[in-house]
């Protein structure tokens, strides 16, 4: 108790002391001094600056990178004539990726200008910016333009004398300036059309001009894309007689905020209609998608022809000698369906040649008489192969190898089947494990499989699925097992196409009509309805359609078809008779078709046959497969 109260009266006695003593004048402390900044010179900058303006650039295109303590971003600028056209932004996420381009405003964009940019660093080092720097900068030797900036924010004292970091001003600026491709490539021609893409959702810095010579270039800045490809034939005389209705185009439209600039110089006289300007508008769109993209690019369709092996570049349009040696002529040549890999038959019997490497290896030595012919590879690795034997007398054997197994198998044969002979087409089912047939039972001898067969290699069975039955001629009587031809595996495996003979509509003289069934032979179900001529060869494409050819029909129905499920419609792409389409290219850009013993290139997207490989009598070129050249190949 004594020791609380003397406790409380000390307590007391402090607290009036304080209260009642006399104050003191308070002592002034000095702050302990600032580093002095570290900058260029301003001479150096103000020369640079000068050296920008000399060159009296006003089209350029600018990308600025900067980081800061938080972020990491990419500005991108085109400005022509003084003026932003394009101005994009990427961000750097967590994992050092950068993200996809957007739109910026004009206003955001105006700051990474040259001139802005000079405005800023001259700023920042003369000590007028948000912060004192140690700065160090690089210019263009040529035009002067800034390289690089490291700015590192110095502290300083607030007004309360408190200590600031002042971090947040740091910044790293890297910058690039060019000049515009548009302005690099052809700038010494007059453009007969011009099409220019900016901005919007997908950030584009497109221009396309074509001349009129029918050549075309295209550049896209931001993306630093160049192509000059052929205006097409077609494409060319629609931009030509457009071009006879008036004496100039001007306009401007703007869709999704991408702002789209047409401009066309006539043979006409007076300004176009609004008709006029509308068909100018669809034409654009249509020549932008063909000209803009590189179709082709390092795509090249292989044949062999007359014993050699060739290959035909999509992009450039030429025919390119064969890389490997052999030894006599080719019987035949198969490329895996990825392109590394060729077999091949020759006087030394089966070999593999792997482009890569170049190098080749011996599958099978030559047979006792006649020789291997290659057929097809599956996804997995399997070769299905053809032996012929050197006595036409004597059946045709079938079977398959991998590089793996390298050793003969014969195929499967259904119950009561003598072999599948001379087969009318072959197909892998996309997972590797079967093998779809088609053959007849009646015409040539060698004909001994009819219908269609699926061949299992996971279980080593063979199954006739389709077997349907047909009159050998307008009368009832006489009837066979079907003839199937050519079957195709839809991509997920689902479905086979395949043609599929008739009732004689006279004896012997079977229509074929195009089927598709289930791989167990189920949902059997007609997709043409010809009751003349052929309707077989079908190839699918990625999209779930289907492409076919239509012969011995009437003169005006005749051609290259495409059907779609979806509609349950057939399109008629091009007429004439003799078409066998054979295989699409992987980007899914070409259609390869036979007629005449030629093989002719279809370009899907621009709906014209754009090459041909032809022969001589007698002598007509063979598909092998699709390679895609890498660009760093």
């Amino acid at each position: 108790m004594k020791f609380e109260l003397l406790s409380v009266t000390l307590l007391c006695l402090a607290f009036f002391a304080v209260a009642c003593s006399t104050p003191t004048p308070t002592e002034e402390v000095e702050l302990p001094s600032l580093p002095t900044p570290e900058v260029p010179p301003i001479s150096e900058i103000d020369a640079a600056i000068e050296k920008w303006e000399n060159s009296s650039t006003t089209d350029y295109y600018i990308e600025a990178d900067e980081r800061n303590q938080d972020e990491q971003w990419m500005i991108r600028l085109v400005i022509a004539d003084d003026m932003i056209r394009v101005a994009q932004r990427l961000d750097l996420d967590a994992e050092g990726n950068w993200g996809e381009p957007y739109s910026i405003s004009k206003q955001e964009a105006e700051a990474y200008r040259v001139e802005s940019l000079f405005e800023r660093i001259r700023e920042d080092a003369t000590g007028n910016g948000p912060s004192q720097f140690n700065m160090i900068t690089a210019f263009d030797n040529e035009l002067g333009h800034p390289l690089y900036t490291h700015a590192e924010a110095l502290p300083s004292y607030t007004a309360e004398d408190t200590l600031e970091l002042n971090r947040q001003h740091s910044y790293d600026l890297a910058v690039g300036v060019k000049q515009l491709l548009e302005d690099t490539f052809g700038a010494d021609q007059e453009p007969v059309f011009t099409f220019i893409r900016n901005d919007g959702a997908e950030a584009l810095c497109e221009n396309l001009r074509i001349y009129q010579d029918s050549s075309s270039i295209f550049v896209d800045d931001c993306r630093n894309d160049f192509w000059q490809i052929p205006t097409p034939e077609s494409r060319m005389a629609g931009l030509d007689e457009l071009r006879s209705k008036f004496a100039s185009l001007d306009d401007q439209r703007t869709e999704d905020d991408q702002i789209q600039h047409l401009m066309i110089s006539g043979t006409g006289v007076g300004n176009p209609d609004q008709d006029t300007v509308d068909q100018a508008w669809q034409l654009a769109a249509e020549l932008h998608e063909i000209l803009s993209v590189p179709t082709g690019l390092g795509m090249v369709m292989s044949y062999t022809y007359d014993g050699n092996f060739f290959g035909f570049d999509l992009f450039n349009m030429l025919t390119l000698p064969s890389q490997f040696t052999k030894r006599g002529d080719l019987r035949g040549a198969v490329l895996t369906p990825d392109g590394d890999l060729l077999a091949f038959s020759e006087d030394d019997g089966l070999n593999v040649f792997e482009l890569k490497t170049q190098s080749t290896t011996n599958l099978l030595l030559p047979p006792d008489g006649g020789y291997y012919l290659p057929r097809s590879w599956s996804n997995t690795g399997r070769l299905h192969v053809a032996l012929h034997p050197e006595d036409e007398n004597e059946p045709t054997r079938h079977g398959w190898i991998s590089i793996e197994d390298p050793t003969w198998h014969d195929l499967p044969t259904p119950e009561g089947v003598r072999g599948f002979g001379c087969d009318t087409g072959a197909a892998w089912s996309p997972d590797g494990d079967k093998l779809a047939l088609t053959g007849l039972d009646y015409g040539d001898s060698c004909n001994t499989s009819p219908g269609l067969t699926i061949v299992d290699l996971f279980s080593n069975t063979a199954q006739v699925v389709i077997a349907s039955t047909i009159n050998t001629s307008e009368t009832e009587g006489e009837t066979l097992i079907a003839g199937a031809h050519t079957p195709a595996w839809s991509p997920d495996g689902t479905w086979i196409a395949f043609g599929l003979d008739q009732n004689a509509t006279e004896a012997d003289n079977f229509p074929t009509r195009l089927y598709r069934a289930h791989p167990d032979g189920s949902n059997l179900t007609p997709l043409t309805n010809n009751s003349q001529g052929s309707a077989a060869y079908p190839v699918w494409a990625q999209d779930g359609s289907l492409y076919y050819g239509l012969s011995g029909a009437a003169a005006d129905q005749n051609g290259l078809y495409q059907y779609l499920p979806e509609d349950n419609t057939h399109v008629l792409l091009l007429p004439g008779a003799g078409i066998q389409p054979l295989s699409i290219s992987p980007d899914g850009e070409f259609l390869l078709y036979e007629q005449d013993q030629f093989l002719r290139i279809w370009r899907i997207r621009l709906g014209e046959t754009v090459a041909e490989i032809t022969g001589e009598e007698e002598i007509h070129p063979s598909f092998s497969g699709w390679i895609l050249i890498e660009k760093d190949q």
